[in-house]
């Protein structure tokens, strides 16, 4: 009997050991299943140097090798599954499987991107509308409706000749020309121009930027871009300080007080699908903004960005200039993101197979060995301003947009900032240059004597050129710009000792900020002895200052000359001091 129960014990324990392993293998399975590269069925006819034979000269050869390879890869998409779409945006299907579906989609953005943008030869036989429908199912392939401060409306994208001066005619799109919508859209954009991303909570800091652009001496044609859910009272405010009469007096040669702004408002509401509207939240607008403005050349402004030169001087710098297309850099801060979230990443880079059939430029050391890809550091770009030729870089845009809107792709990273050149590295398009300098604090300059560090602490985040001039900030001119004085108070001890009411910090919260120099740090890198003595290096976040977590400190160490304190003149302070006088100006 006994001898009977241990061997019905141990065919027990054999069989939960068998269930086990077999958990484990599919488990394993599953997992290859989703993050295995996903291969590229390579057209017939292309020989293993991407030349299709029979061609004359390698010109002819690579072109007609690129026709075929593209019409083949799509067609080849409706064979093997006639209901193929790009992935959905907020899936409710299995997490597992949808790291898989992004690589594929991101593949046929980019070949569609290359295919039918880039290049400009059509290919027979290619169904562009049913292609479009898969890959862009957000979007209606219908044009924005542009109305202007004086109440011209335009139902195609306005034409403005070199002085910004509207013409009678506008340029639109024909959906009965069998040509691809987004190369339509590439071949219609002109001139340059400014564009704000516009929603109802932003009216306020639209008009602040609006007060500073007229200050400056903006004359770029400004483009306000929303999705119909901006009220008429709004956009009537918005006109108002962008056009009235000068209320304000300056007595700086350095500024052009007082130019009225040539303001649109872009509806784009008929450009993305009802159903769709959901999907397009915060961040998420910057897309909107990006792909349905007029523009060929663009400078993309998040509505709490400052400038501090006239705008149109960064189309004149050496790295636009070079590449078309100019980022700037975060803060360097040491945060970082998980390997596996890394190698998904750069698996959405082009594939061998891909650089070979198609001609698409491969990744180079410029995206490999950047911070974000190579060493994993979480921030790499600020996105408060963007300068970019659209219709050099649309493809790029594109791919961007999707990023924002997948999960798998937008939880790693914080925001849309960093979507803007992986966007372009992803689609094969390495032709953008980042500022020289990483972003630095502005505010009061102060000294800890015992730890010989310079140190400044506030919430706005600034950008300077090669020769360290100050060139815009982000996060507007007040000492805190969200209303969170009530909750800090309860939260913060040290502001309890500091200010006697919640009244008392709010008025220190919106009071213009005081500036008289900046510092740009470095990355921190503290010894361990370091930490343990607090001392301080780099970038780090003050809770305890308030403004709901929004102050940052930043030191620099002055014996070992790590980082740059800059010390502003006293007419460099004369000039940002009538920025931020005029962005803190009163509105009505």
């Amino acid at each position: 009997m006994r001898f009977l129960t241990r061997k019905l014990y141990n065919a027990r324990t054999r069989g939960r050991l068998f269930v086990l392993l077999s958990l484990v293998l599919i488990s394993f399975c599953v997992f290859q299943l989703a993050n295995d590269d996903v291969s590229l069925e390579l057209p017939r006819g292309l020989t293993e140097n991407g030349f299709l034979v029979g061609a004359d000269d390698e010109t002819s050869k690579s072109k007609l090798a690129t026709a075929e390879a593209c019409f083949t890869y799509f067609q080849s998409l409706s064979h093997q599954r006639s209901s193929w779409n790009l992935e959905g945006f907020g899936d409710k299907r299995s997490f597992l499987f949808s790291k898989r579906r992004v690589i594929q989609s991101v593949r046929s953005l980019r070949l569609y991107g290359h295919c039918f943008v880039t290049n400009q030869e059509l290919i027979d036989g290619v169904r562009y509308e049913d292609i479009e429908s898969r890959l862009f199912p957000t979007f209606t392939r219908e044009l924005p409706i542009f109305t202007r401060w004086d109440g011209t409306v335009r139902n195609e994208f306005p034409l403005l000749n070199k002085h910004y001066e509207i013409q009678p005619e506008g340029s639109s799109i024909s959906h009965k020309q069998k040509i691809p919508f987004w190369r339509q859209v590439k071949n219609s954009m002109n001139n340059r121009g400014i564009v704000i991303s516009l929603g109802e909570s932003g009216v306020t800091e639209v008009k602040r930027l609006l007060n500073t652009l007229r200050l400056l001496g903006n004359k770029l044609p400004i483009q306000l871009v929303h999705k119909g859910d901006v009220s008429a009272e709004a956009m009537r405010s918005i006109v108002d300080v962008g056009r009235r009469l000068s209320t304000q007096n300056t007595n700086t040669a350095a500024h052009e007080f007082d130019t009225p702004q040539d303001v649109w408002f872009v509806d784009a509401k008929r450009c993305i699908e009802s159903k769709d509207h959901v999907l397009f939240k915060r961040f998420s607008n910057k897309w909107i903004a990006s792909l349905f403005n007029s523009f060929e050349e663009m400078i993309l402004m998040d509505s709490d960005a400052v400038p501090f030169i006239n705008p149109e001087t960064l189309f004149d710098s050496d790295e636009y200039r070079e590449a078309g297309a100019l980022f700037f850099k975060d803060r360097l801060i040491d945060e970082h993101i998980k390997t596996s979230d890394l190698n998904f990443y750069r698996k959405l880079l082009p594939s061998d197979e891909e650089c070979r059939a198609f001609g698409i430029p491969p990744s180079t050391e410029k995206t490999m060995n950047n911070d974000f890809i190579k060493s994993g550091y979480k921030h790499l770009m600020e996105s408060g301003v963007v300068v970019i030729k659209r219709s050099n870089h649309l493809p790029g845009l594109l791919i961007s947009t999707a990023m924002q809107l997948w999960k798998v792709t937008n939880k790693v990273v914080y925001g849309d900032k960093e979507f803007f050149w992986l966007g372009q590295s992803i689609s094969g398009n390495e032709n953008y240059q980042f500022n020289k300098n990483a972003a630095g604090a502005l505010g009061t300059l102060k000294r800890k004597e015992n730890k010989a560090t310079n140190y400044t602490c506030s919430t706005q985040l600034a950008h300077f050129d090669e020769n360290l001039r100050l060139l815009w900030i982000n996060g507007g001119l007040m000492n805190c710009k969200k209303p969170s004085w009530f909750f800090d108070l309860r939260k913060q001890k040290s502001l309890r000792l500091k200010f006697e009411s919640a009244a008392e910090l709010e008025t220190y919260f919106i009071a213009p900020v005081q500036v008289d120099g900046a510092i740009l740090p470095t990355r921190s890198k503290r010894s361990f002895f370091q930490k343990i003595i607090g001392q301080n290096a780099g970038f780090k976040k003050c809770p305890k200052m308030g403004c709901d977590g929004s102050f940052w400190c930043a030191f620099v160490d002055l014996k070992n000359q790590k980082g740059k304190t800059i010390t502003f003149t006293s007419s460099e302070i004369k000039e940002i001091d009538q920025v931020i006088r005029a962005w803190n100006s009163e509105l009505k």
